[in-house]
């Protein structure tokens, strides 16, 4: 995937949101808006050509042990929005990731960035606290 492909598929997931002008990606080929309650974020890398999709879940004040993220990953597993939980220990933040490398339509690939979405909402409404109590109850 180009970093113009990277761009169009970008806006087209942008006007979906009511953002009808924005660059795609900064010149570092960082993006993100909001997508209706959720944050969206874009890092398009040269080598291999991809484009990395996230889904901001929440951020901790502090670092996530190993055994809340384990029943985190339990609670969530039926709510990815076709991607993957990924745990970003340096900024202590959740994220819902899915990778584009080829090609892909732009019907598809809003599609899946729409999912995204509503999953990391999904997580932040309903499998945090679900988690938060179990982690709570084993103590």
């Amino acid at each position: 995937m180009t970093r113009d492909e990277a761009v169009k598929l970008i806006k087209a997931v942008a006007k979906l949101g009511g953002i009808e002008e924005t660059p795609g990606l900064n010149d570092k080929g960082l993006g993100g808006f909001m997508l209706g309650p959720a944050q969206v974020y874009f890092e398009y890398q040269a080598k291999p050509q991809s484009l990395v999709c996230r889904a901001h879940i929440f951020t901790r004040h502090k670092d996530l042990d190993a055994g809340l993220q384990a029943i985190l990953e339990e609670e969530g597993k039926d709510h990815l929005g076709g991607g993957r939980f990924e745990y970003m220990s340096e900024n202590r933040a959740m994220f819902l990731t899915r990778e584009y490398a080829g090609g892909v339509e732009e019907a598809s690939f809003v599609a899946g960035i729409r999912a995204l979405a509503e999953a990391s909402v999904v997580w932040r409404r309903e499998v945090l606290p679900r988690a938060s109590e179990r982690a709570h109850a084993k103590k």
